[in-house]
C-alpha cells in the first residue's frame, strides 16, 4: 500500500499492512491518497471514501484458507472437500462487504486472470448450497466424523472424533469477519471452529513451523498469469506450508511452460488446477478487491486487478506526483 502524502510532494510512504493508518492519515487530511489496497481496511475506506474518493477493482487475488494436510483430521480429502462445498460464497461476500468488485471465488486461478478462459471449478459448484450441505454430512460421516458416525463409539472414541479447526490468522477486523462466517456456514455439520488472531511475525512463523490446522490467506499477485497460484502448491515449494504435494499436477504445470502456444499451455495448465481442486489444498473463498482513496483534485488513476498503481501516474490539479 502506498500513501501520498500532501506535505512531501514527490515521495510516497510505503505501508504494508497498515491500511488502517493510511485511511486515517486520508480522513485527517494529512495524504492526498492511498493506493493499493486489499482486503485490510475495505469497509473503512469505503465509508469515508464514498463515490467520490473510493476507487475499486477485483484483484489479480483469492483470500481462502490454506490447509494443513499434516493434520489427521485435514488429511482426509473427503473432510476438505465437505468443508469447501458447505460454505456459500455469494451469501458470505454479499453479506460482509456487499461490493460488485469482490467476487465468490472456487478455483485456485481467479477469473480475473487476463486469458485464462473459463475459470477450472469443482463439481459440486453448480449444485444447489441444500445439495452441497447433504453431501457435506455425507462425506464427514463415510469419513467417520459427524454425529451419525460417532453414535456407536465410546465416549473417549467420540470425543477424539469430534470435529475441532483452529484458523491462524492475522489479526484484523475484515480476516475476523471472515473466519466468523465460514466458522457458522460449518456450524450444522457439528464443526466447531477457534480463530486464533495473530501478529504477522507470529503468523509467519507459525506458517513456516506447520503449527496450524488452517490459516486465513489473502494472495493478490502483480503478475497477470495463472502460474503464481497454481506453482504455490507445488512439492517442496517455499510458501506451500500446508505440505501439499501432487506430481502429477506439478508435471501438468512443467509441461504447460513448454507449450508452443496459449491455448495449449492454458489447456495444461486448467488439467493441473482441475487435479488440484479434487484434493482441495486450499479453500478458496473470495477475490478480494483492489482499492484506493483519492482526493477530487488527484487524476490518473485508472483500474488494475494488479494493484500497480504507482504514485508517479498521478496529478495533482493538472500537475504530475
Amino acid at each position: 500500500m502506498v500513501s501520498r502524502a500532501r506535505t512531501s510532494p514527490g515521495t510516497c510512504a510505503s505501508c504494508p499492512s497498515k491500511a488502517r493508518r493510511a485511511i486515517q492519515a486520508f480522513r485527517s487530511n494529512t495524504v492526498d491518497a492511498v493506493l493499493g489496497g486489499a482486503l485490510e481496511g475495505v469497509a473503512d475506506a469505503r465509508a469515508i471514501g464514498g463515490v467520490q474518493s473510493f476507487r475499486a477493482t477485483p484483484a489479480l487475488g483469492a483470500v481462502g484458507l490454506t490447509v494443513n494436510l499434516q493434520r489427521p483430521l485435514l488429511a482426509d480429502a473427503r473432510v476438505r472437500r465437505a468443508l469447501a462445498m458447505a460454505i456459500d460464497r455469494p451469501a458470505l461476500v454479499g453479506r460482509l462487504f456487499n461490493m460488485r468488485e469482490m467476487l465468490p471465488l472456487v478455483s485456485l486461478v481467479p477469473p480475473t486472470v487476463t486469458g485464462y478462459a473459463s475459470p477450472t471449478a469443482p463439481d459440486w459448484a453448480a449444485w444447489s448450497l441444500a445439495q452441497r450441505q447433504t453431501e457435506a454430512r455425507r462425506l464427514l460421516i463415510e469419513a467417520g466424523y459427524g454425529e451419525a458416525a460417532t453414535a456407536a463409539m465410546s465416549p473417549d472414541d467420540a470425543e477424539a472424533n469430534a470435529l475441532r479447526i483452529e484458523i491462524s490468522f492475522v489479526d484484523g477486523v475484515e480476516a475476523r469477519s471472515v473466519i466468523q462466517a465460514v466458522a457458522e456456514a460449518w456450524a450444522p455439520l457439528g464443526v466447531a471452529v477457534r480463530a486464533l488472531a495473530r501478529s504477522p511475525e507470529s503468523q509467519a512463523a507459525t506458517l513456516k513451523a506447520g503449527d496450524f490446522d488452517m490459516a486465513f490467506d489473502v494472495r493478490v499477485e502483480s503478475v497477470d498469469s495463472p502460474l503464481p497460484f497454481l506453482r504455490v502448491f507445488a512439492c517442496g515449494q517455499a510458501q506451500n506450508f500446508g505440505r501439499y504435494c501432487n506430481l502429477g499436477a506439478d508435471a501438468m504445470i512443467t509441461l504447460a511452460q513448454s507449450l508452443p502456444n496459449i491455448v495449449q499451455r492454458t489447456a495444461e495448465l486448467q488439467k493441473a488446477e482441475a487435479a488440484m481442486l479434487k484434493d482441495m489444498p486450499f479453500l478458496p473463498l473470495f477475490v478480494p478487491a483492489r482499492w484506493s482513496l483519492l482526493r477530487a483534485e488527484v487524476e490518473g488513476w485508472s483500474p488494475s486487478s494488479a494493484g500497480a498503481v504507482q504514485a508517479s501516474s498521478l496529478r495533482w490539479g493538472g500537475k504530475g506526483a
